[in-house]
């Protein structure tokens, strides 16, 4: 009983192999789709053949992106966290232009960042 159960598992995590028969003009077609893609033409078409949609490569670029913008987030808050510690727990005595100044650098960082999410939310017409 055991056995079969076992091959059983082995069937359903076995992989097959499928033949295609193209012309070059299609084989040309469907790599270059692919390669739009980022993807190889075996994976492009299990993926469009099991009715999934492929994902553009520049998708997998503007989630990078977005991953760095929130590594800069993640970094000017940690800052600016500590900059607050020290404020409250030394009573640090600092002067009025030098807030100043702190909030003017902290208000372009964040617009920065604003930009940048912008920048990578954008997403490009698709070339047909």
């Amino acid at each position: 009983m055991e056995q079969k159960k076992e091959r059983q598992k082995e069937l359903e995590t076995a992989r097959t192999h499928v033949k295609v028969y193209l012309s070059p003009e299609e084989k040309a077609v469907i790599k270059k789709k692919a390669d739009s893609f980022g993807m190889t033409i075996s994976n492009y078409l299990k993926t469009v053949g099991c009715g999934y949609e492929p994902l553009d490569k520049l998708s997998f670029q503007k989630v990078d992106d977005l991953l760095k913008v929130a590594g800069t987030v993640g970094k000017f808050t940690g800052m600016l966290k500590i900059f607050l510690r020290e404020q409250n727990t030394h009573r640090i005595e600092t002067s009025r232009k030098q807030i100043e100044k702190d909030y003017r650098e902290a208000v372009k960082c964040v617009a920065d960042i604003k930009a940048k999410v912008k920048h990578v939310c954008e997403f490009d017409e698709p070339e047909d």
